[in-house]
Order: C-alpha cells, then structure tokens, then sequence
C-alpha cells in the first residue's frame, strides 16, 4: 500500500477513503463527508471542482473544509489508492472519539477558566497586595510601573530606584542594594508577555521588565578589599575602582585564582552580594529567598571556617532554619568558588582555604 501524492490523484473520493496528513503529524484519516463548490452535501467528489472535505484522523483530531485540491493537488496530504473504504462502524467510531476528545478539551478549558477566575478573585482580594491598585486589563507601562514602585518601596523600603516605561516595556535601575535577583524575585511578575496571569488581570502586566543594577565606587572598593584580604597578587596596586570601571583588570590574576581573572570575580562578588547603608539595611523586608534575607536572617556567627577531615576540604556550616535549596544566590556562590553544598554535613564545601574565608567573609 503506498500513498499517491496529492497532485497526482484524480480519481473518485467517497466517504470512507483513506486520506494521510503530514501536516500538524496528523497521520493516517479517513474522510467522513464532502461538500461541492456551492458548499450542497454530496456523495463523492470526482473531479477538481473546487469541493471541500471533512476528515476525522485516527489521531482524534477532526478537520473540516478542507479544501479539495490540497488531497488532490498539495503536498502535505495525500489520498492513499488500493485501500478499501473504511466501514461505516469504523467511522462512527472515529468520529464518536474525535467528539468525545473535543468534549474533553472543552471540559479541561472551562475548568481551567474557572480556575482562573478563583485565583483572580482571592488575589484581588489579598491583603498581601493591598498596596498596589487595581487597573484595568491592558492598562499599559505607566499605570503598571505605578504599583512596581509601591512594590519596590515595599519590599526594599529605603532604598532608590528608578522605574521607566512605555505602552509595552518597564525598566528598573538602581545603585547598589538588592541584588537583580532579589528584585526580579518582586517585579518579575507583572512580565506577561504571551499570556496575562489572574495577577496580572488584576494590577496590570507588560511585554517586558528589564532591571539593570549599578554600582557606587564604594561598594567596588568594598569588594576589592574583600578579595585582597584573602587573595594575594603582586599586581594589587593595579586593583583600583577606576581600573575595575575601565575593564583592565582582564589580565590581573590573584595567585591562589588563576583561571579567574579580578574583572571576573569582582562581577561574580558584585552581582551576588547586596549592599545597604545600615541605616537602610534595617528596613529591608522582602520576603523573597536570597542572599540579602540569609544576611538579615542568620547570626554573623552561623558561619565558622573548619576543615572537613573526611575529604581534607573545608566545611562552611550552614545553621538555623534556612532552607538552603532555595537560596539560589548562596549556591551560585558556592559554585563560582568551584565549592558545593553538602546535604549531609549541613554546609558548604570548599578545595581552597581561602575559598571557604572568602565565603564565609561575604556572608558574614
């Protein structure tokens, strides 16, 4: 049994003839009635007149009007020759599944819809959101950047950011502070760019939400002196915050690092660790898991440097109730200090001394 091409048939289709569909992988079908150029039910269709056929695959799909000529003259489809009509029981029973399947589909959409709808209505009525006001569906960039302020000054109070928009886009920057994933962790939400979520039916969503960080010459020169205190280099005089600004520090090597150039790891040091003024510090509460709320959440004496017998590693122990699998920026991290962490020892481990210092020194 071979299947003719399309452009080459020209014989009789009838009701019950075998039709195979390489488009969507439709596969193997059967057609179940036809309809003529006047859009009259007929019993079969023996020359290109321009007719339309309903098929039903065995697949479960269902596809109607299908155009004629595209079984007698496309490339997709094909009608096959030699084999005999499908039966009528056969047919009704496709034709009962594809039915029922779209039954099915409508059902899981409904539900879906009405699942939908609940979350909708409990998060209009969240007190978590009470801060933000509600708009209307499709609102736009200004109305949406409104409620990412008040979210900002809710989550990172003290701190300044600034928030720009157009119809489509929101872009966040700011000094310092949170790390990009903590406020991606806060503002990710309103991105709602191939689909609105109940939250987003409620206080608005944009195509985009960009977030960019900076950083003050004081926050570099804290890292920098972070690092020289516990790598050594005869190049430190050319570690400054100008050099750093400048991109030239991509030849400059610590030498306990020297697959790590300093640009390298002062990125890396810069992106993980928050930095707040104490005064502000004080007033974070974002609720969201990161680096910033372990530093707030965990005492400075959590972390204690010793060596892990067992593998002649060094062991930085994790303590109090902190979930470490879902700190994504201490194991980021760990893992740019090409450490791990330990579901067994509680702790973060390390090959270099000075790593398991280094870490230790950043959340402490």
């Amino acid at each position: 049994m071979t299947v003719q091409a399309a452009k080459n048939f020209k014989g009789i289709i009838s009701r019950g003839s075998w039709v195979e569909m390489s488009l969507y992988n439709r596969g193997l079908g059967v057609v179940v009635s036809m309809e003529n150029s006047s859009y009259e039910s007929v019993s079969q269709l023996n020359t290109v007149g321009g007719g339309h056929v309903n098929v039903v695959f065995l697949s479960g799909h269902m596809m109607k009007h299908i155009p004629e000529t595209l079984l007698r003259q496309g490339t997709q489809y094909g009608i096959i020759e030699g084999k005999a009509l499908a039966s009528e029981e056969t047919i009704y029973n496709l034709v009962y599944g594809a039915q029922k399947r779209d039954q099915e589909i409508l059902s899981q959409k409904e539900e879906e819809q009405l699942a939908f709808n609940t979350a909708r209505e409990m998060i209009s009525n969240d007190e978590a959101y009470s801060h933000l006001a509600q708009i209307e569906k499709y609102a736009g960039g200004a109305a949406v950047a409104k409620n990412i302020r008040k979210d900002l000054k809710r989550h990172f109070l003290g701190h300044k950011f600034s928030v720009k928009s157009d119809y489509y886009h929101v872009n966040v920057e700011w000094t310092d502070g949170p790390t990009v994933e903590a406020v991606d962790a806060v503002v990710g939400k309103y991105k709602a760019l191939t689909q609105y979520s109940p939250f987003n039916e409620v206080f608005g969503g944009v195509d985009r939400v960009s977030t960019v960080r900076q950083f003050s010459d004081a926050a570099i020169q804290k890292t920098i002196d972070s690092l020289t205190t516990i790598y050594s280099s005869n190049q430190t005089n050319l570690i400054t915050v100008d050099n750093f600004r400048k991109g030239a520090l991509h030849s400059v090597f610590f030498e306990e690092c020297q697959f790590d150039d300093v640009s390298k790891l002062l990125h890396c040091e810069l992106s993980i660790i928050p930095f707040f003024q104490k005064t502000t510090k004080k007033l974070y509460n974002s609720p969201d898991t990161h680096a910033a709320v372990l530093i707030d959440s965990i005492s400075m004496n959590s972390f204690e440097a010793i060596v892990h017998d067992r593998h002649a590693k060094y062991l930085v122990p994790l303590s109090g109730d902190v979930a470490v699998s879902s700190t994504t920026a201490l194991l980021k991290h760990a893992q740019s200090l090409r450490g791990s962490y330990s579901d067994q020892r509680q702790g973060f481990i390390f090959n270099l001394k000075n790593d398991a210092q280094r870490f230790q020194l950043a959340h402490s």
